[in-house]
């Protein structure tokens, strides 16, 4: 048996962990965890301001007096920033691997707008057998204004949910 947990590192997301777990303690399945990462527009890392101009490298933009004067500093591209970003996110599904799931498990991490295509996507791919999540149950208007991961995964029929609604969260 595999279980699919996807998390984005809130608090609320984590509520469904230590129910999963023992799920998943009772049943020897295996686990997987998936966070998806939205895509990053680049950052600047600036530490010391510097009132200058920009000036273009292959790599991105350096700030600083001149091209090649020290004192500059890189600021990262799309791809560098998203690489990060993904890279952030597998050390947090390792620390969580460790800390609720001492038998091991699998973990990604994926860059995407869509969370819900993409862990049905894995989901489909990995052929998991249940989708362990928290959800705020939220229904009617409020479900149609802030959308819903968890709706959206139940009418894929990728796989049974283990919802979890954690009480005292929001």
């Amino acid at each position: 048996m595999k279980i699919l947990i996807p998390l984005d590192g809130s608090e609320f997301s984590e509520s469904v962990l230590k129910p999963a777990a023992e799920l998943v303690q009772s049943t020897g399945a295996e686990v997987h965890l998936l966070q998806v990462v939205k895509p990053s527009e680049g950052t600047v890392n600036w530490g010391q301001h510097y009132n200058v101009e920009p000036h273009a490298t292959s790599e991105g933009f350096l700030a600083g007096v001149g091209p090649g004067d020290m004192g500059g500093i890189a600021v990262e591209s799309k791809s560098q920033a998203d690489e990060r970003n993904r890279q952030n996110a597998l050390d947090y599904l390792e620390h969580i691997i460790h800390e609720f799931f001492p038998q091991g498990g699998t973990k990604a991490a994926v860059t995407s707008e869509n969370a819900a295509k993409e862990i049905s996507s894995y989901a489909s791919q990995e052929k998991v057998n249940m989708i362990a999540m928290a959800s705020h149950g939220r229904t009617g208007l409020a479900r149609r204004v802030m959308g819903s991961v968890a709706g959206q995964l139940l009418h894929s029929h990728v796989a049974p949910i283990y919802m979890v609604h954690p009480d005292g969260l929001k």
